[in-house]
């Protein structure tokens, strides 16, 4: 009898151990697959995070130029860019304006790391007209490895009846100041001859 007592108990010994075994492989193969996961996710992270991202907003620049400007707010460079701008909102333009932007887009750039390309659409006081139909921006471009496409929208109704004002007295006072210390100095320099 103590035989197979002794026979038993190394059976079910030899059955726990081969539990024990499964669900250790168990538990390896769901962290080895977890860890595949992180790394997967890691790098897209990376990938997302190294890269050109060009971006277009509207501009009012130097009190009263309607201007999109296109950046590059990544840290690659922005490669073989082109750029559409929708047929609806060029019409509304004028001629020399239109023909202008057509020229740009013609071709493709390259925009530099927080380099930024600044186009004319107008003035301010084309807003009126050129805010009666959105600006569709179609963006394509490339980091020498990976192809990228962006679509922005813009609409100028909210710009109505804005300006940007550069107060151009505090500029004048800061190189009148300047110019009176250079002069300073000069008379300085006389006096101690």
């Amino acid at each position: 009898m103590a035989e197979w007592l002794q026979s038993w108990s190394i059976i079910i010994l030899t059955g726990v151990y081969v539990i024990a075994t499964i669900a250790i492989c168990i538990f390896n193969y769901k962290s080895a697959k977890a860890t595949r996961e992180q790394i997967v996710e890691s790098q897209r992270q990376f990938e997302e995070s190294n890269r050109p991202y060009v971006n277009v907003i509207f501009e009012i620049i130097n009190g009263g130029l309607a201007c999109l400007s296109i950046s590059n707010n990544g840290n690659k460079i922005a490669e073989n860019v082109k750029i559409h701008i929708n047929d609806k909102f060029l019409n509304l333009m004028n001629a020399r304006d239109r023909e202008e932007i057509s020229q740009f887009t013609s071709r493709s750039i390259r925009i530099g790391i927080n380099q930024k390309w600044t186009l004319c659409i107008g003035s301010h006081l084309d807003l009126t007209k050129l805010s009666k139909e959105k600006i569709i921006i179609d963006i394509n471009y490339n980091d020498g490895e990976r192809q990228f496409n962006d679509t922005s929208i813009i609409s100028l109704n909210g710009y109505l009846g804005t300006l940007i004002f550069k107060n151009y007295h505090n500029e004048m006072d800061k190189s009148l100041k300047k110019i009176a210390t250079i002069l300073d100095e000069n008379n300085n320099l006389k006096e101690n001859k």
